[in-house]
């Protein structure tokens, strides 16, 4: 008599297992992406690596590294950012800058500008590009990053200054790991 309730006992957590599941299932949004924040400053993981945002500056002109200079009828905004590979290359970011009204511009394509891989156990500062709207609230702005392969956001408020002069795009340089 002990056995059978036992196995009854059993079979009936399966069953109400198997329709707690089915329920988690289908009302949980597992296809919405998830949202990492982080802070400037900070090393934030990200994909095989980190991450950290150290500045950013908006200016009317950009300089690249050939020299020429870049016009707006928005504003540009150069990141300063590091990418430290650990457990594999980070070389495949994708980067936004998210305003307060919730739009989101992508790195600029006018200047030719690349973001160097960073290998496992290396650290490379380098910059990152944007060119947006003459009316986003630079106060309110959010850099979002994710990485090819992961089902993840990660979301950095980084106050940005304002120079009306003409900005530059630094060369990358390599970092010493901490």
């Amino acid at each position: 008599m002990r056995r059978a309730l036992t196995v009854a006992g059993l079979a009936g957590l399966v069953i109400v297992g198997g329709l707690v599941g089915d329920h988690i299932d289908t009302s949980l949004p597992f296809d919405r992406v998830i949202v990492l924040p982080g802070t400037a400053g900070v090393p934030v993981a990200i994909g095989k690596g980190a991450v950290t945002v150290h500045d950013a500056t908006a200016g009317d002109r950009l300089e690249d590294p050939s020299g020429d200079v870049w016009d707006t009828r928005g504003r540009w905004v150069v990141l300063g950012v590091t990418l430290q590979g650990e457990r594999g290359p980070i070389d495949d970011v994708n980067w936004w800058l998210e305003d307060g009204e919730g739009r989101r511009f992508e790195v600029t394509d006018r200047v030719r500008w690349n973001v160097p891989a960073a290998q496992p156990g290396m650290a490379v500062r380098s910059a990152v590009v944007f060119e947006v709207a003459p009316d986003v609230d630079l106060t309110a702005a959010t850099i979002v990053m994710t990485t090819h392969g992961y089902r993840q956001e990660t979301a950095i408020r980084v106050a940005i200054e304002s120079d009306g002069g003409v900005l530059t795009i630094p060369d990358p340089e390599l970092e010493e790991v901490p």
